[in-house]
């Protein structure tokens, strides 16, 4: 039999509460388990500090709510306040009513910490910003400051350069573990990814950090009884993680960590971070690694889709995944909902894969040094793409099983002058370009590329308010491989009078479709 490993389920402890209407009532802050009742999670990560300030009475940092300001007149901040005096009224410990729902109803309970967040400089300035605590209002001379950032709120982030920085997070994850952590504790190092002014890293600090906590943590454990698993959220590679000052192979080399969790850099649904050196780095050593690929899509309605989850689950599974990690899966919609329940079922197991459609991607970020990033332009300078295409299921197998029905490869370029011819070619073997469906979107019209191509394909995933140009190639030899592939699009020909359009590489998709009980009409 299988060995089950953990699957991971972030809450980030403010956003789901949010949509509630009506009266302020417990079930606002245990549906937390609730809405995972019957899914295959064994580990609730659960937030303890959104947006910087702590949802349960701390005695180190600030609680929401704990100043007034003027964005709390009105809109989400006004109910968020009102939310957070209610919760000080009646003395109710968020995280503690989560954990306590959570073991009752046999699930394993983690507080997690962000260990430098944005949020709180990103919609209004950190000084009218309900989020913003009163240590970083205190200490203005510890952040990173505006010249090295320029967007997103990261020059307000504090510098852990500083003891005084890295004291009082410390601190604030003593109090989480010493209150909270019935199981682990989860160091969250991606909102947002930065600690130090860049070319300032000074990977030891945050090591020392890591360190301690992993000391608190057998502490705190030799008085349950138990051993307690560290968890750390980091960047998808190796590489950039140690850029940004964060050593984890120091960490697993030292046997701080338990669980390692590359996370998508962009927000959007990452299908090909480069998992198998995470898997490399820990290989003989008692560490898992669980990616998490996030929740949005740069299409469609903003969310990834079921075919997407699904796609990058299989991406990472064939990449030697021991598991998966949740992480913003509320943001698709809140309840959750039948389509939810299916990407946690299908992502919980690489079987349960099998067989199941799924919509593979290109990357935004390219993680390859011999492949161009999406968004590559064809001009008189270079008249070629390179771009890679991760692909974890095994199509040739399932065409041999009669299982496959399509296997779809779309290419989006931005524009193309009359007399321009394109060329794509799949893993070095040309496709034949006269025989792909080409389509331009015209608002939001539905026009089917293909009726043997199920709706899903084209609704959910490729519609969209975006312009350009699609060619659409059915698959059939060659067909990708399990594994990496290259698709190569070349312009052969160039409009004689130069044109005004640029051209550019904007998507290169995969949408494989399955007869779960296979065809007789596939036999040869």
């Amino acid at each position: 039999m299988a060995e089950k490993h953990r699957m991971f389920y972030n809450d980030d402890g403010d956003s789901s509460m949010s949509q509630y209407r009506g009266p302020i009532r417990p079930q606002m802050i245990t549906d937390a388990v609730d809405v995972l009742l019957g899914a295959p999670i064994t580990t609730i990560c659960y937030c303890a500090d959104p947006g910087g300030c702590t949802n349960y009475p701390t005695q180190v940092g600030s609680m929401a709510g704990w100043r007034k300001v003027k964005a709390n007149d009105s809109g989400h901040y006004k109910r968020q306040y009102e939310f957070y005096q209610y919760v000080r009224e009646h003395n109710w410990d968020i995280p503690r009513m989560v954990m306590e729902r959570a073991l009752e109803r046999g699930f394993e309970f983690v507080p997690s910490m962000r260990m430098n967040d944005a949020h709180f400089g990103q919609k209004v300035p950190p000084a009218e910003d309900p989020w913003t605590t009163e240590f970083w209002v205190q200490h203005q001379d510890l952040v990173i400051g505006p010249a090295q950032f320029k967007s997103w709120g990261n020059q307000h982030l504090l510098d852990f350069r500083h003891k005084e920085v890295r004291d009082y997070g410390l601190a604030l994850a003593f109090e989480m573990i010493d209150r909270y952590a019935a199981d682990g504790f989860e160091m969250d190092w991606t909102r947002h990814y930065t600690f130090f002014k860049p070319g300032d890293e000074q990977p030891e600090l945050l090591t020392d950090m890591v360190r301690q906590v992993r000391r608190k943590l057998d502490e705190r454990g030799r008085k349950l009884g138990k051993k307690l698993f560290l968890i750390t959220r980091v960047t998808p590679s190796i590489k950039t993680s140690l850029e940004l000052g964060l050593d984890v192979a120091g960490w697993v080399r030292e046997g701080l960590v338990d669980y390692v969790v590359p996370s998508s850099p962009t927000r959007y649904i990452s299908m090909d971070m480069p998992v198998d050196e995470w898997v490399d780095l820990v290989k003989g050593k008692p560490v898992e690694i669980h990616p998490s690929p996030d929740s949005a899509a740069p299409r469609g309605n903003g969310q990834a889709t079921l075919e997407m989850y699904r796609a990058a689950a299989s991406n990472y599974y064939a990449m030697g995944a021991h598991g998966f990690y949740f992480f913003n899966l509320f943001c698709r919609g809140y309840p959750l909902d039948g389509t939810d329940y299916v990407i946690m079922r299908d992502a919980s197991d690489p079987d349960a894969l099998s067989r199941r459609d799924k919509f593979f991607m290109a990357d935004v970020i390219n993680w390859r040094s011999d492949t161009d990033t999406l968004g590559v332009k064809l001009d008189a300078s270079k008249d070629t793409a390179r771009i890679g295409l991760w692909v974890g299921d095994d199509l040739a197998g399932a065409r041999a099983a009669t299982s496959l029905r399509s296997a779809s490869l779309r290419v989006r370029v931005s524009a193309l002058e009359p007399q321009d011819r394109l060329e794509v070619a799949l893993n070095g073997v040309p496709l034949d370009i006269k025989k792909a469906r080409v389509h331009a979107p015209t608002g939001r019209d539905v026009i089917a590329f293909n009726a043997s191509i199920p709706t899903w394909t084209y609704e959910r995933a490729v519609l969209g308010s975006s312009p350009g140009i699609w060619f659409e190639f059915e698959l059939g030899d060659p067909l990708p491989r399990r594994g990496d592939n290259i698709v190569t699009v070349r312009r052969i020909v160039r409009d004689k009078n130069g044109g005004k359009y640029e051209t550019t590489i904007v998507n290169v998709d995969l949408a494989v479709c399955y007869d779960y009980c296979g065809r007789d009409d596939l036999l040869t």
